[in-house]
């Protein structure tokens, strides 16, 4: 804005370029770190993604990971086999779906209680498969989160446990069918006038007829 330039405006000049250049300088290694931050993280989580990918893949049990609406969002083949559903059927699919009607409501609970910070899930429930059979499964569930700590989706691992509860109820039966010849067996001896007893291996009376009670 003059005609003329004292030698203080070029030293002026040279100064704000000394400086602009310094900010920029800092500018580009702050820029260079934080890059270099992004990129060490993207590479951790990809790498941890990886990890969790190939254990989901190699679990010896149903895994999947579910959204929020109750829909497969990844399955592996141990689910897909327990369920007779190929993996692009299954994740076309909501664990609704699958589940039977009386535990749905359940079910719906237990997403609850993890959104709200509840701890992890573990009950039994019952499946359909697609040929239209029962079997019995335990669901432990888990709620997951991003790196900044927001939900995600849920996690959950699935058992088949139908031998169990098949074995399980085969035991009642046989009790309950005991419990009745046993049972059958008192009121005979109650109803016998003959003198009734049972005896353990020690000699010890085990049960007694009302007539040997008369009698001794």
């Amino acid at each position: 804005g003059v005609l003329i330039a004292s030698p203080l405006r070029s030293l002026e000049h040279a100064g704000w370029i000394i400086f602009e250049d310094i900010f920029l300088a800092i500018s580009c290694q702050r820029s260079i770190s934080e890059m270099r931050s992004i990129a060490n993280r993207t590479a951790a989580l990809e790498g941890s993604e990886q990890s969790f990918r190939q254990i989901f893949d190699e679990a010896p049990i149903g895994m999947a990971v579910v959204g929020f609406d109750e829909s497969f969002n990844q399955v592996n083949q141990v689910l897909c086999d327990m369920v007779g559903y190929t993996e692009s059927e299954l994740t076309k699919l909501t664990t609704v779906d699958i589940t039977f009607e009386e535990d749905i409501p359940q079910g719906k609970q237990n997403a609850q209680e993890l959104l709200t910070g509840g701890p992890r899930s573990l009950v039994e429930r019952r499946y359909i498969r697609k040929d239209g059979e029962i079997i019995w499964i335990t669901r432990t569930a888990w709620l997951m989160r991003d790196i900044e700590g927001n939900p995600r989706n849920f996690l959950i691992m699935v058992e088949d446990i139908s031998e169990r509860k098949r074995a399980e109820k085969a035991l009642r039966e046989s009790k309950r069918e005991l419990d009745a010849a046993h049972q059958a067996n008192q009121l005979i001896m109650d109803k016998s006038q003959d003198v009734i007893c049972t005896i353990n291996g020690e000699g010890r009376f085990v049960s007694v007829s009302l007539a040997c009670e008369q009698l001794w």
